[in-house]
């Protein structure tokens, strides 16, 4: 029965089959909604050579450097290959298990993507390109089996250098060394997973537009500042972002001779720098209230349902 907008409640109708549906309901209960834990696994890129392996003990979240026979980037700046690997509930449905593991791939690295020097993305859909003289298809297709594995692969013999948070905020550009990661990695990302439904869903928002401007940058400076405005307004208060702009430019129009072309420009490079937006992040990422016990990050629970094919998001231990 429906009441306006409202679904206020279900009955059965003639063609209501009870055995279809219970079995339907069984199925929902023990193959969709509860399912041992396993570790996916999927290629990620950071904009720094990933020389060693990372691990959170609480997370369950691990960073693994390519194979040594992989391809390499032969410049420091690039695009660098590297293995997540993370807690990941199955199914006995693989395309939902796989749904979860793109999924969560796919959230993880627009978190590292806001917390890693250097940056991380995915590899978007395939597209096609001109290579010299040959039309050829732009993607990254590596072997990478399995996907899904009982454990977490051994890590490699060199680990990633840990600095405190304020020390790593304080790196410079692209300085040659490699990737290193804050000390409070872990925590952070444990903090990702306490998010309440709400906070999470904005804060996805604001990863997706802080990465989607790092990639229209060399495009079009607009609509990479665009992109950036939507990222920190999804994290502001209303209208907070475009007072933050307004004042810039003020600010920028009583100085010497700046032009307003560069006003833009300079914004975000200037206010609103990856520091900002790490800044941002752990204010917005508060510590969960107990530690976070290792969990599928594409687990379920109850009341997550914004998540499309997946009816399940997170499980949570606290809320910001």
């Amino acid at each position: 029965m429906v009441l306006g907008p409202k679904l206020i409640s279900i009955e059965p109708g003639q063609a209501f089959d009870r055995t279809q549906w219970e079995r339907i309901s069984d199925e929902i209960e023990n193959s969709v909604l509860k399912g041992p834990i396993r570790v996916g696994r999927e290629y990620s890129f950071s904009g720094r050579r990933v020389t060693g392996s990372w691990r959170g003990k609480v997370s369950g979240v691990q960073i693994l450097p390519s194979p040594g026979d992989f391809p390499r980037v032969p410049t420091d700046s690039g695009d660098h290959p590297f293995i997540l690997e993370f807690p990941l509930m199955i199914s006995n449905l693989y395309p939902l298990t796989n749904h979860r593991r793109l999924r969560t791939h796919r959230a993880l690295t627009l978190l590292l993507n806001i917390l890693l020097a250097g940056g991380a993305k995915s590899m978007g859909r395939p597209t096609h390109c001109w290579a010299g003289t040959e039309w050829v298809q732009q993607w990254f297709s590596p072997t990478l089996d399995p996907f899904i594995t009982d454990a977490l692969s051994a890590p490699a013999a060199t680990q990633l250098k840990e600095l405190e948070p304020e020390e790593y905020d304080k790196m410079p550009g692209d300085d040659g060394m490699g990737l290193r990661v804050p000390s409070d990695l872990d925590q952070s990302i444990c903090s990702y997973e306490a998010l309440s439904d709400s906070h999470r869903e904005k804060f996805d928002r604001a990863a997706f537009w802080f990465s989607t401007s790092s990639r229209m940058r060399a495009i079009s400076i607009s609509a990479a500042f665009a992109a950036l405005v939507s990222a920190i307004e999804s994290l502001t208060a209303k209208r907070e972002c475009s007072s933050i702009y307004l004042s810039h430019l003020w600010r920028t129009d009583r100085s010497s001779s700046t032009r307003p072309n560069e006003a833009v420009q300079e914004f975000p490079s200037n206010v609103c720098p990856w520091r900002f937006a790490r800044e941002r992040s752990r204010q917005y990422v508060q510590p969960p209230l107990i530690p976070c016990p290792r969990r599928a990050l594409g687990g379920v629970g109850p009341g997550d349902s914004n998540h499309g094919m997946d009816t399940a998001g997170f499980q949570r231990m606290a809320t910001v």
